[in-house]
């Protein structure tokens, strides 16, 4: 097959290519983008494929299509004003392969229902109000489109048997009622509509041989979305309303995949434990049916869960029968002490996050979980055992606590048990005072996090010990005053960020020392008034933002940092010589307060600068 590809204007091509006798060629393939004038296109009358590309408008294309009737296909891409398809477009009988993307059809021509042969047919949008019908497409196998509505439904899609492949956007506010449940050889479903009658989410269960299926329906009262692929089901209900029985018809699908996502967060989930090939379940609502979580207990092969509980349901004693689970996270408002059994036979769980919003003191039921290399913990309170247990916890390499209580004021020496631990954090320890000096144990910590601990007054020296820390972050601990000289210690630490910390004063001297700095931040700390002259000898150091209300001064060493590029500053700060910033080549400053004090903005990169009058 010939083929001839253009980008250029097509004013005068046609006839030019008569002329030097190409026109005798068979065009097979004709291939035109960027082109403003498509000449007398109607007489390649052997052409079987034609694109079109990135076109102002149709030109004079449009009424010489209905000539192509040996074109078996047609691609309308990018035209970027919308257009109409003539009534001779009805004539291309031969058609099998029509895409147009990234248009806008005003509408089809009745004739449209001519084209019998169509095979592949996708049109991304068609702007009237018009009802399309697809009845006379009986060997339609890929159909994808975005309309107002199709006509005469259910009858509309009877013919289309040979169908696999159903992508459909209906803009048109009613129900789409059971039009697909026939369509035995359907593999790929997409729907997007304003609402799904029940019977078509009934008739699911039918589609033996889907591997795709998303439907997605925008009703307000019973919102729903399915999306299934060759692995996994996930359903969302985001109404009020659930269609009846959603999960029976959906269990041929269940019984193959391995991962299940349901999420109803206006109400109760029925059970579905009997599905024993699941290796993957996450469910979100207001309520789990007993029979469900017993359910669950029994699946065997399972190795992930999660489970989301909106309501004010207690969680007990129903997860026993998992043995080969991995990660479970469970989220409720609270559980029965009788949970400690389940846990016990969990010997191969490896990430657990427990989240409890109700006020309740948790026990040690955690602690014999050897293979733990991830635990987060958030509840309101938790017992001192539990807090001594995290020793036994010997593969652990992430550890998060967020507690509220008022039961504990220190962590236990048999912390810097933990040598694996990579990541540490800790929340909302309200009567903590002091870290252990054992924290200086934990030689593979890459990261460090420290917030909402408001009595927490001073941090050992032996942070300096962990050599290996990345990442340090302190924020909202309002009763520290100082950090340890030992803070310089710390040469591979890349990131430093101090915020909300009221009563701390100053930086340690030693902060010069952190040869691996990118990034120093210090945010809100009300009593910080200067940083260390020794900030110039942080010769890495990338970016520095400071929005601390009492701090007044730059130190000059400033212009030592030759890697500094950002260098933030929305404090009250005036330095006696704005040149030890301009000097700092790659620096973009910001420097505001009230226009009393003769602030400036000043603004740019290199050695191009310009400093502008503040207004505030």
């Amino acid at each position: 097959m010939a083929r001839f590809c253009t980008r250029c204007s097509m004013h005068g091509l046609l006839p030019k290519l008569a002329a030097i006798q190409f026109m005798d060629l068979i065009f097979g393939q004709l291939e035109l983008e960027e082109c403003d004038d498509f000449g007398e296109l109607c007489r390649l009358k052997e052409l079987q494929v034609l694109i079109i590309r990135s076109c102002e408008g149709t030109g004079n294309w449009a009424t010489s299509l209905g000539e192509l009737r040996r074109l078996k296909r047609l691609e309308l891409v990018r035209i970027r004003e919308p257009f109409e398809l003539p009534v001779s477009f009805g004539g291309l009988t031969a058609l099998q392969y029509l895409k147009i993307e990234s248009c806008r059809v005003c509408s089809l021509p009745v004739s449209f229902t001519n084209l019998t042969n169509l095979r592949y047919l996708v049109i991304d949008e068609i702007v009237s109000k018009q009802a399309i019908s697809f009845d006379s497409f009986p060997h339609l196998q890929v159909l994808q489109m975005r309309c107002w509505a199709i006509a005469d439904l259910p009858r509309a899609f009877r013919g289309l048997t040979a169908l696999k492949s159903l992508e459909l956007h209906l803009e048109e506010p009613q129900a789409v009622p059971d039009v697909f449940g026939h369509l035995d050889n359907l593999r790929r479903l997409r729907l997007r509509c304003h609402g799904l009658e029940n019977s078509l989410v009934e008739s699911l269960g039918k589609l033996t041989n889907l591997e795709i299926l998303r439907l997605e329906s925008e009703d307000r009262t019973s919102e729903l979305d399915i999306t299934l692929d060759s692995e996994s089901l996930r359903i969302e209900i985001q109404g009020q309303l659930a269609p009846p029985g959603i999960l029976e018809p959906l269990v041929v699908y269940l019984s193959r995949v391995e991962v299940f996502d349901l999420v109803h967060k206006h109400g109760s989930i029925p059970d579905f434990g009997h599905l024993q090939n699941l290796r993957s379940i996450r469910v979100t609502c207001k309520g789990v049916e007993d029979s469900l979580l017993e359910g669950l207990g029994n699946m065997i092969n399972l190795e992930h869960l999660g489970i989301t509980i909106q309501g004010q349901q207690t969680v007990g004693d129903v997860f026993g029968g998992l043995p080969n689970l991995r990660t479970f996270m469970l989220v409720c408002n609270c559980v029965e002490n009788s949970l400690v059994k389940s846990f016990k036979n969990m010997i191969n769980l490896e990430e657990l996050i427990i989240t409890i919003r109700g006020q309740q003191t948790v026990r040690d039921i955690f602690g014999h979980l050897q293979k733990l290399r991830k635990f987060e913990l958030d509840c309101s309170d938790i017992e001192n055992s539990l807090v001594e247990s995290l020793a036994n916890m010997i593969n652990l390499e992430d550890l998060s606590i967020q507690v509220k209580g008022e039961h504990l004021t220190t962590l236990p020496e048999s912390l810097g048990q933990l040598a694996q631990l990579r990541k540490f954090s800790l929340s909302h320890y309200n009567h903590l005072t002091t870290l252990p000096e054992s924290l200086g144990q934990l030689y593979q910590l890459r990261e460090l996090s420290l917030s909402h601990c408001n009595h927490l007054i001073t941090l050992p020296e032996s942070l300096g010990q962990l050599y290996q820390l990345r990442k340090l972050s302190i924020s909202d601990c309002n009763h520290l005053t100082t950090l340890p000289e030992s803070l310089g210690q710390l040469s591979q630490l890349s990131d430093l960020s101090i915020s909300d910390c009221n009563q701390l004063t100053t930086l340690p001297h030693t902060v010069g020392q952190l040869s691996s700095l990118l990034f120093l931040t210090v945010h809100n700390c009300r009593l910080v008034e200067a940083l260390p002259d020794s900030i110039g000898q942080l010769l890495s150091l990338v970016c520095l933002d400071l929005k601390s209300p009492a701090l007044h001064f730059l130190p000059e060493s400033l212009k030592d940092l030759p890697q500094l590029q950002h260098l933030f500053n929305t404090s009250r700060c005036v330095n006696p010589s704005l040149a030890a910033v301009e000097n700092v080549p790659q620096v973009e400053y910001t420097s505001c307060g009230p226009s009393g004090l003769g602030i400036f903005y000043v603004t740019g990169t290199g050695t191009h600068w310009k400093r502008i009058e503040s207004s505030i």
